[in-house]
């Protein structure tokens, strides 16, 4: 888990967000500490993002999921009154390839078979950023991993834990953190996860829908 005051400083360095395996011990989170936290503050402390990768290499090359994230991040803070909160994003929370000895790998293994976990927990709070750039072809609705996570979100209990952010402008000041928050409060609170079947159904269906346009 990345803190969020790391997010924060790749902005202001107008860095984009690094790897796990280029980050300093200091701004990811000790896991006695997190998990200390995270049983202390609950939804208000422990943040997972899903959004759509904009390359295959790096999944924000200029920093256009950055900006918004931490935007919302700086009004998430305020709402719950939370000085630092623990982000999980996968390019910074997990090993990436060209870093994965066979301890690194046995470690994004495990991250792997818990990813479910982190999506559908309810005292994690998801936010889903669903924008993408004018001259991305690919739409968040057309990828398998959002896919995954989003059915993930919708399955989970909880109120006030799922947030999908689309077309943020950081620019624009915002008064009330808990009037902007609840405007973006999910109608359906729960839905049920998708079959296997049906999951693979709709996987297929995403990637005719991207083929034919």
């Amino acid at each position: 888990l990345v803190k969020c005051s790391f997010l924060e400083d790749c902005l202001y360095n107008k860095s984009p967000l690094v790897p796990r395996q280029r980050m300093s011990s200091t701004q990811a989170w000790p896991g006695d500490e997190a998990v200390r936290k995270w049983a202390e503050h609950g939804k208000c402390f422990f943040v997972a993002v899903s959004y759509p990768w904009l390359s295959r290499t790096h999944p924000d090359p200029n920093s256009f999921h950055l900006r918004t994230l931490v935007g919302i991040l700086g009004e998430y803070k305020r709402l719950w009154g939370m000085r630092e909160v623990a982000v999980f994003i996968d390019y910074a929370s997990m090993w990436q390839r060209d870093a994965r000895s066979e301890d690194t790998r046995a470690q994004y293994a495990e991250a792997l078979a818990e990813m479910a976990t982190i999506y559908a927990h309810k005292a994690v709070t998801t936010i889903q950023l669903t924008s993408v750039p004018a001259d991305e072809p690919r739409e968040y609705e057309d990828r398998g991993w959002t896919l995954f996570e989003s059915v993930m979100m919708s399955s989970k209990s909880g109120d006030w834990n799922r947030w999908a952010i689309s077309g943020f402008d950081d620019d624009t000041p915002i008064d009330d953190p808990y009037i902007f928050f609840d405007a973006l409060r999910p109608a359906v609170q729960l839905l049920p996860p998708m079959s296997p079947k049906r999951f693979e159904a709709e996987l297929r269906a995403r990637g005719r829908a991207v083929e034919d346009r």
